[in-house]
């Protein structure tokens, strides 16, 4: 990513770069939330928790672990608290974290990282019970239509998170590539880094065609709009 578009010392770089860590943040905890539900649609463990409870509880955690740790952020760039080489300096040298390995590493790598690994795993074991489940139950299911009907429901769910998960998961890992090589300072490398970051930059319009360019979604906006 390339930051630094608005005056560096003014307000609006500051207040740039805040937004911007919290919704990449935000982005990837509501990713790390569906990768839980579908995991717990299939786990069969869902105990009495209402739907409105469960959203509730989602919401708390994907915005407020983001609100947290861009509170760390704000307390690290405004205080003492911690050395200078270590704050992440949001604002003073470009409109983004300071432009360091670590520090871009620590503060936004890591947690992104960590979250995609626990998706894998969520999605992997989701993955091994829906096979389990279609080889030891395909007749039972065939029999309880409406039993089957909320299996085909909840396996369809499973199979558009796992196609945002890898859209989102792949586009993430090229912007990683991207990050390692660093600046394209270097003639035969730069091509490469555009190259990546304008994949990365196709990512809402991937996730467009995806998930709303359907002949379904068409029709209804045509039945109530035209």
């Amino acid at each position: 990513m390339r930051w630094g578009v608005y005056d560096l010392l003014s307000a609006t770089c500051y207040t740039t770069g805040y937004i911007v860590y919290f919704t990449l943040l935000a982005g990837f905890f509501w990713l790390n939330v569906m990768s839980f539900d579908i995991y717990w649609t299939f786990g069969g463990s869902r105990g009495r928790t209402t739907e409105r409870r469960k959203f509730l509880f989602y919401c708390l955690y994907a915005w407020g672990t983001p609100v947290l740790l861009l509170s760390l952020v704000l307390l690290f760039d405004h205080t003492e608290l911690i050395g200078e080489d270590m704050r992440p300096q949001i604002g003073e040298s470009r409109c983004y974290l300071k432009d360091d390995k670590l520090i871009e590493f620590l503060y936004m790598y890591l947690p992104m990282l960590i979250l995609v690994g626990v998706n894998v795993f969520f999605f992997g074991v989701t993955a091994k019970r829906i096979y389990q489940m279609e080889q030891a139950t395909a007749t039972a299911l065939s029999s309880e239509s409406r039993r089957h009907a909320k299996y085909e429901k909840d396996r369809y769910r499973f199979s558009l998170y796992v196609r945002l998960f890898t859209i989102m998961g792949v586009t993430w890992t090229v912007e990683i590539i991207s990050w390692l090589l660093g600046k394209p300072s270097v003639a035969s490398s730069s091509w490469l880094v555009y190259a990546l970051d304008v994949c990365n930059c196709l990512t809402g319009i991937a996730i467009f065609f995806l998930f709303v360019w359907k002949q379904k979604v068409k029709t209804l906006l045509l039945q109530r709009y035209v």
